[in-house]
């Protein structure tokens, strides 16, 4: 039956047969087009996600809160990952928070710290709104001269990171990484924040929930519409190529082949011709065109491997749902219709 197939595949091509290159053509270029668009689909997707911090963050709260010094001295072992930020919430009666390093929430009214070890501080109006740049307030013993305002979005002042005190009492922490963290990165780093930081409660990052961001993007949709399109296309080219091959199936079924085995035989010369073109076509893609999307600024980031296992399912899917009806059919008729109809 292999033999019945690759001979089946050769016929494709004896001969330079318009069709049989007309059909590698469309593959080829249908699967370049998937590649394309499921990896920016991903990286839309993934853009719009990182302006959630919730995704990166790990927590850890202090039910007895715990000096800065003690939390920093074992922390960057603790995590081992490419930190974006942390913040350190501290425990007084005003919200308060400190940052690593600079934070990404915009000063409204103001500037911000200026690197020095004099004790700063940015003021939210949702806190507390009589203040005025210039002024200096209170928290837990230490004034801070008020550098710049933010409107009332965020619900805590910001002071520098400087300016803690070795004993300055931290009620919560938030560990924000550079990247989606990985399932394993999550267990390792949960594991090794309570080791060190004993007694805190460790929370994880908030857990993505991909089939909902996927699909609220209207990208989604117009991909799959254009996919199907496209494939529609390739099984029109592959039927009229069973149309030339009537005969040799008429034959087949002569000398005993059943509808199924007729079937099965050009299924899986579809098959492996989706497989040989979609590797090709990767080796295209990886080796050539992802280099010039990158030179044009069309493309953010290179295809990965879950991106390629997904652009093969879907091709597969996509024509399988389109060619088994059709296939069906035409193996359904018997060896006289065939021949006649040749």
């Amino acid at each position: 039956m292999i033999k019945i197939i690759l001979n089946g595949i050769k016929r494709f091509y004896s001969g330079g047969q318009a069709s049989g290159i007309l059909l590698s053509f469309m593959l080829i270029v249908c699967t370049l087009s998937s590649f394309y668009a499921v990896n920016q689909l991903t990286s839309t997707v993934d853009e719009l996600a990182s302006y959630n911090e919730a995704y990166r963050t790990f927590t850890a709260t202090f039910p007895e809160s715990e000096s800065y010094s003690d939390i920093e001295s074992n922390l960057s072992d603790a995590v081992g990952e490419e930190i974006e930020n942390i913040e350190f919430i501290i425990d007084s009666e005003v919200p308060t928070s400190a940052f690593l390093y600079k934070s990404r929430y915009v000063v409204n009214w103001g500037e911000y710290f200026d690197g020095s070890d004099t004790p700063q501080i940015v003021t939210s109006t949702a806190v507390d709104d009589s203040s005025e740049i210039g002024d200096r307030v209170t928290i837990n013993g230490t004034e801070y001269l008020i550098v710049g305002k933010r409107s009332p979005f965020l619900e805590y002042h910001e002071v520098n990171i400087n300016s803690l005190k070795p004993d300055e009492k931290i009620a919560d922490m938030k560990i924000v990484l550079k990247d989606f963290p990985t399932k394993s990165t999550i267990e390792r780093v949960c594991g090794e924040l309570g080791e060190k930081l004993h007694g805190a409660i460790i929370g994880e990052p908030t857990k993505r929930e991909l089939l909902h961001e996927y699909t609220s993007q209207m990208s989604f949709y117009i991909l799959i519409v254009l996919l199907v399109l496209a494939f529609i296309n390739v099984v029109a080219v592959y039927n009229f190529i069973l149309l030339k091959r009537k005969l040799d199936f008429a034959v087949c079924r002569i000398c005993g082949c059943s509808s199924l085995r007729n079937a099965v035989i050009i299924l899986s010369e579809l098959t492996v011709m989706l497989f040989v073109h979609f590797i090709f076509s990767l080796l295209i893609y990886k080796l050539i065109a992802e280099k010039i999307l990158f030179s044009l600024g069309l493309a953010k980031a290179e295809l990965s491997f879950v991106e390629i296992m997904a652009c093969l399912l879907v091709n597969l899917i996509i024509t399988a749902v389109l060619l088994i009806p059709t296939t069906l059919r035409f193996c359904n008729k018997t060896p006289k219709q065939l021949y006649y109809e040749h």
